[in-house]
């Protein structure tokens, strides 16, 4: 009965065979501001200058909606990375398209803390393979061993390139 079972599934599945893999590496330099609360009052500092490397991995060139992994490492001041994955959503222009973005990460300092991602942007088409990207990015870090007990906000904006593989 099994033997039927995988040999009906195979012919179900068969469009999905044709499906191909499309990799998207970003590379971005940010800085920004972050509010954070202390002393009864926000405070707002400028944000460390990082390097936010993205990859999209898109399938059959869907590029309306997709997903990828994140890498940051900050490198003014400490060094932090900060490893996480995101949902895009992106419009289907020719050469500028608008996206959006939500995920989590997760920033490893000397202590750990988890936050949100959540941004919004637009990439404009050099040529063929390669895009320029604005980016701002709205970022909560809601829990973690170095936050105290608030949460810690960061309003980043990012510029960088994108190539497709």
């Amino acid at each position: 009965m099994l033997k039927y079972l995988l040999v009906i599934l195979c012919f179900v599945n068969i469009p999905l065979f044709g499906q191909y893999l499309n990799i998207e590496p970003e590379i971005k330099i940010a800085t920004g501001v972050n509010f954070i609360k202390g002393y009864n009052q926000v405070n707002t500092i400028r944000t460390r200058t990082y390097i936010q490397s993205d990859t999209n991995f898109i399938i059959d060139e869907n590029r309306s909606f997709f997903w990828g992994v994140s890498n940051g490492l900050e490198f003014e001041v400490r060094l932090a990375y900060f490893p996480g994955a995101y949902l895009k959503v992106e419009s289907l222009g020719k050469a500028v398209n608008y996206f959006a973005l939500a995920g989590f990460e997760l920033m490893v300092l000397t202590e750990m803390a988890f936050g949100l991602r959540f941004g919004v942007g637009v990439s404009y088409k050099i040529d063929e393979k390669f895009s320029a990207i604005f980016q701002t990015e709205l970022k909560p870090y809601l829990f973690g061993e170095d936050l105290g007990g608030d949460m810690v906000l960061y309003l980043n904006f990012l510029l960088g390139v994108s190539a497709i593989f």
